[in-house]
Protein backbone atom coordinates (compact mmCIF):
# COMPACT_ATOMS: atom_id res chain seq x y z
CA UNK A 1 0.00 0.00 0.00
CA UNK A 2 1.42 3.41 -0.91
CA UNK A 3 2.17 5.91 1.85
CA UNK A 4 -0.58 8.43 1.00
CA UNK A 5 -3.18 5.66 1.09
CA UNK A 6 -1.76 4.38 4.36
CA UNK A 7 -2.06 7.88 5.86
CA UNK A 8 -5.68 8.15 4.71
CA UNK A 9 -6.44 4.76 6.23
CA UNK A 10 -4.87 5.72 9.58
CA UNK A 11 -6.74 9.03 9.62
CA UNK A 12 -10.04 7.26 8.89
CA UNK A 13 -9.37 4.71 11.63
CA UNK A 14 -8.58 7.45 14.16
CA UNK A 15 -11.72 9.36 13.25
CA UNK A 16 -13.80 6.22 13.85
CA UNK A 17 -11.94 5.18 17.01
CA UNK A 18 -10.57 2.05 15.34
CA UNK A 19 -7.21 0.65 14.36
CA UNK A 20 -6.29 0.62 10.65
CA UNK A 21 -6.65 -3.17 10.68
CA UNK A 22 -10.38 -2.76 11.35
CA UNK A 23 -10.99 -0.57 8.30
CA UNK A 24 -12.01 -2.58 5.23
CA UNK A 25 -9.62 -2.57 2.31
CA UNK A 26 -12.29 -3.87 -0.06
CA UNK A 27 -15.99 -3.05 -0.36
CA UNK A 28 -18.52 -4.68 -2.66
CA UNK A 29 -21.96 -3.23 -3.33
CA UNK A 30 -24.89 -4.81 -5.13
CA UNK A 31 -26.71 -1.92 -6.76
CA UNK A 32 -30.37 -2.70 -6.35
CA UNK A 33 -33.50 -0.74 -5.62
CA UNK A 34 -33.08 2.42 -7.70
CA UNK A 35 -36.35 1.77 -9.51
CA UNK A 36 -38.21 1.07 -6.25
CA UNK A 37 -36.73 4.23 -4.71
CA UNK A 38 -38.04 6.27 -7.64
CA UNK A 39 -41.46 4.62 -7.46
CA UNK A 40 -41.79 5.50 -3.74
CA UNK A 41 -41.08 9.12 -4.64
CA UNK A 42 -43.43 9.07 -7.65
CA UNK A 43 -40.50 9.64 -10.00
CA UNK A 44 -39.68 7.86 -13.27
CA UNK A 45 -37.47 4.76 -12.95
CA UNK A 46 -34.80 6.54 -15.01
CA UNK A 47 -34.52 9.18 -12.27
CA UNK A 48 -33.91 6.43 -9.74
CA UNK A 49 -31.06 5.11 -11.86
CA UNK A 50 -29.66 8.62 -12.29
CA UNK A 51 -29.70 9.18 -8.52
CA UNK A 52 -28.06 5.77 -8.06
CA UNK A 53 -25.21 6.88 -10.34
CA UNK A 54 -24.75 10.05 -8.27
CA UNK A 55 -24.61 7.94 -5.12
CA UNK A 56 -21.96 5.70 -6.68
CA UNK A 57 -19.87 8.76 -7.45
CA UNK A 58 -20.07 9.88 -3.81
CA UNK A 59 -19.21 6.40 -2.52
CA UNK A 60 -16.25 6.11 -4.91
CA UNK A 61 -14.89 9.47 -3.72
CA UNK A 62 -15.30 8.44 -0.08
CA UNK A 63 -13.36 5.25 -0.81
CA UNK A 64 -10.51 7.36 -2.21
CA UNK A 65 -10.69 9.78 0.73
CA UNK A 66 -10.78 7.01 3.34
CA UNK A 67 -8.02 4.88 1.81
CA UNK A 68 -10.26 2.00 0.73
CA UNK A 69 -8.24 0.13 -1.90
CA UNK A 70 -10.99 -1.60 -3.90
CA UNK A 71 -14.64 -1.00 -4.63
CA UNK A 72 -16.68 -3.50 -6.62
CA UNK A 73 -20.10 -2.55 -7.97
CA UNK A 74 -22.45 -5.24 -9.19
CA UNK A 75 -24.49 -2.94 -11.34
CA UNK A 76 -26.16 -4.88 -14.13
CA UNK A 77 -27.09 -8.54 -14.07
CA UNK A 78 -28.01 -10.78 -16.97
CA UNK A 79 -31.60 -10.56 -15.70
CA UNK A 80 -31.57 -6.81 -16.36
CA UNK A 81 -31.43 -7.48 -20.11
CA UNK A 82 -35.00 -8.80 -19.79
CA UNK A 83 -36.30 -5.37 -18.80
CA UNK A 84 -38.16 -3.27 -21.37
CA UNK A 85 -35.84 -2.26 -24.22
CA UNK A 86 -36.38 1.43 -23.49
CA UNK A 87 -35.22 1.00 -19.88
CA UNK A 88 -32.17 -1.05 -20.93
CA UNK A 89 -31.24 1.59 -23.51
CA UNK A 90 -31.63 4.30 -20.88
CA UNK A 91 -29.36 2.39 -18.48
CA UNK A 92 -26.71 1.86 -21.18
CA UNK A 93 -26.84 5.55 -22.08
CA UNK A 94 -26.47 6.49 -18.41
CA UNK A 95 -23.54 4.08 -18.03
CA UNK A 96 -21.61 5.43 -21.03
CA UNK A 97 -22.42 9.06 -20.18
CA UNK A 98 -21.29 8.48 -16.61
CA UNK A 99 -17.98 6.97 -17.73
CA UNK A 100 -17.23 10.02 -19.86
CA UNK A 101 -18.09 12.42 -17.03
CA UNK A 102 -16.09 10.69 -14.30
CA UNK A 103 -13.03 9.76 -16.38
CA UNK A 104 -11.02 12.89 -15.39
CA UNK A 105 -11.77 12.24 -11.70
CA UNK A 106 -10.80 8.59 -12.02
CA UNK A 107 -7.51 9.56 -13.64
CA UNK A 108 -6.79 12.28 -11.06
CA UNK A 109 -7.35 9.82 -8.21
CA UNK A 110 -5.35 7.07 -9.94
CA UNK A 111 -8.44 4.85 -10.02
CA UNK A 112 -8.49 1.87 -12.33
CA UNK A 113 -11.86 0.86 -13.74
CA UNK A 114 -12.20 -2.80 -14.63
CA UNK A 115 -15.37 -3.95 -16.32
CA UNK A 116 -16.20 -7.56 -15.54
CA UNK A 117 -18.82 -9.44 -17.43
CA UNK A 118 -20.06 -9.64 -20.97
CA UNK A 119 -18.56 -6.64 -22.74
CA UNK A 120 -19.96 -7.86 -26.05
CA UNK A 121 -23.46 -6.82 -24.99
CA UNK A 122 -22.50 -3.24 -24.16
CA UNK A 123 -23.19 -0.56 -26.75
CA UNK A 124 -20.18 0.05 -29.01
CA UNK A 125 -19.42 3.43 -27.43
CA UNK A 126 -19.58 1.90 -23.95
CA UNK A 127 -16.96 -0.70 -24.84
CA UNK A 128 -14.61 1.96 -26.17
CA UNK A 129 -15.10 4.23 -23.19
CA UNK A 130 -14.61 1.35 -20.77
CA UNK A 131 -11.33 0.37 -22.42
CA UNK A 132 -10.04 3.96 -22.24
CA UNK A 133 -10.49 3.93 -18.46
CA UNK A 134 -8.11 1.10 -17.65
Amino acid sequence: MEKSNEKKLKKTAERLGLTPEHIPRYIAIIMDGNGRWAKKKNLPRAEGHHQGAKTVEKIAQLCVDFGIESLTLYSFSIENWKRPKREVNSLMHLYTQYLVEIRPTLMKNNVKLIHLGQLAQLPFSGKNRTRKNH
